[in-house]
């Protein structure tokens, strides 16, 4: 090419050389092929103007190809600038399904430009004209159909698709059957993309696909029953267990029809549900005034404490926060709790196998804590399991060992219900004139605990009530 200087060009892929006096050129990158402009100067006495001669040639080497190779690995071009941007696509609105209304998905293709500095942009309005209000915002490459937490067979559980669920709060209320219009933008700050307007309308549904397997799961259950009392029906000797608990209910239950005498259910204190006293309880544990429930709300139990003595313990509220209605609840503080346990030490340091019931929230509450052991042992043994302790020695005033202490009912991995002397204790509550014959035989005619059990049995009928340590029962 011979010899000159060279220096950059005006542009980023041009260079110009001097290749000899009076003689300048620039050439220009075009993959492996250089083009180069050369402007030729005459004298100014020959001809006023320049004159421009293009040449083009073809320069043989690898070095040069190397070095534009390693600039394109070193610094590759982001995946924002290396596919178009473009409105999202496949945009659709409809109806969540398995809810109780109020409540719409949005879902749209994910592009391969998705990345942390684009962000899509949720509009909603009620009309299809407008006007828009945005709705949400977020990083373009989240919210993806896989996030959501549904079972496969409810749900496309993919990564190709974004997913948006709008849903009723304070701020936005949506109306069932009320048609709604939304719009996905893409925006990178700068530029704004907007996609196609959809509308959906929120609907209740009749049923959950995704609790359909508790629907199979009951279905099954109810068929076992079935196949249960159609082979009691063809093998009448069939050993049926059945709950005396049940039968003491049954006889009471007849003998107030006999006499004449209204039959008054109490499922808890004031008439509360088992489920109320056990948060209340709780609210006693943690140290608060009152605890707000939603379980009241869906039963008629609700009407009737709002009209009775415990109205004073509960009020109806409405959640800050979301708007939603509850049910809050005073706290329950008991002066005494008596709590019978499978596993204590002499410190009072409890452990409770097998369900709990209310029974830690009950003792946490109560401002002293009487304990009923059936079991007493070291404080080095229940150290071997410290997670399993639910009561704290600093709480419990007083423990008593008392083997077969809950008898004629079980304790889980201790011993079963004594079934045979809860079929006497029936027997005698029949008649009111048999009650006082089992109060002076089986309570107030005994010394102590072990005169009582000495009475149902003693020990050999104890021991056949004894709990299998694996089963429990």
């Amino acid at each position: 090419m011979g010899n000159g200087s060279w220096s950059p060009g005006p542009t980023w892929s041009s260079w110009r050389v001097d290749v000899a006096p009076a003689r300048r050129g620039t050439f220009t990158v075009h993959g492996s092929q250089f083009t180069v402009k050369t402007d030729s100067v005459c004298e100014p006495s020959t001809v006023n103007r320049q004159r421009l001669s293009k040449k083009t040639f073809t320069v043989h080497g690898s070095r040069l190809t190397v070095l534009f190779l390693l600039a394109f690995i070193l610094y590759p071009l982001p995946s924002t600038l290396a596919f178009p941007r473009s409105p999202p696509e496949q945009f659709e609105a409809f109806d969540m399904l398995g809810d109780g209304g109020g409540s719409v998905g949005l879902s749209w293709r994910s592009a391969p430009y998705d990345a942390p500095m684009l962000r899509y942009r949720i509009n909603i309005a009620d009309q299809e004209g407008g006007p828009f209000a945005q709705l949400a915002e977020f990083s373009a490459n989240t919210h993806y159909k896989s996030d959501v937490d549904r079972p496969w067979w409810s749900w496309d559980r993919t990564k190709d698709f974004h997913f948006y669920q709008v849903k009723s709060t304070r701020d936005l209320r949506l109306v069932n059957g009320r048609p709604y219009f939304f719009k996905v933008a893409v925006t990178d700050g700068t530029e704004t993309l907007e996609g196609p307007i959809r509308s959906a309308v929120p609907e209740p549904n009749l049923f959950n696909w995704a609790k359909a397997n508790n629907f199979l799961l009951m279905v099954l259950f109810s068929a076992l029953v079935l196949v249960a009392i159609a082979q009691a029906k063809r093998r009448p000797n069939i050993f049926l267990r059945r709950i005396p608990g049940l039968d003491a209910v049954e006889e009471a239950i007849g003998r107030a029809t006999e006499m004449g005498r209204p039959i008054l259910y109490l499922t808890g204190s004031d008439d509360m549900s088992s489920l109320s006293i056990c948060f209340r309880y709780l609210a006693g544990a943690l140290g608060i005034s009152f605890i707000p429930i939603k379980s009241l709300l869906a039963s008629e139990v609700l009407e009737r404490l709002e009209r009775g003595p415990a109205a004073a313990d509960l009020r109806r509220m409405t959640c800050p926060f979301t708007g939603e209605e509850y049910v809050v609840m005073k706290a329950l503080t008991p002066d005494v709790s008596v709590v019978h346990v499978q596993v204590a030490d002499r410190e009072g340091n409890c452990q409770i196998e097998g369900p709990r019931w209310e029974n830690e929230e009950q003792a946490k509450a109560a401002r002293r804590i009487i304990v009923v052991t059936e079991e007493l042992v070291s404080t080095e043994y229940l150290r071997r399991n410290p997670e399993r302790t639910v009561i704290p020695a600093h709480r419990v005033e007083a423990v008593i060992h008392q083997p077969f202490g809950a008898h004629p009912t079980s304790v889980f991995r201790c011993y079963d219900y004594d079934a045979e002397h809860l079929r006497l204790y029936v027997d005698h509550v029949r008649r009111v004139a048999r009650v006082n014959e089992y109060l002076e035989t089986y309570i107030l005619g005994t010394k102590d605990h072990w005169d009582y059990l000495e009475k149902v049995g003693g020990m050999r009928r104890l021991d056949e009530l004894r709990a299998d340590r694996i089963l429990g029962y």
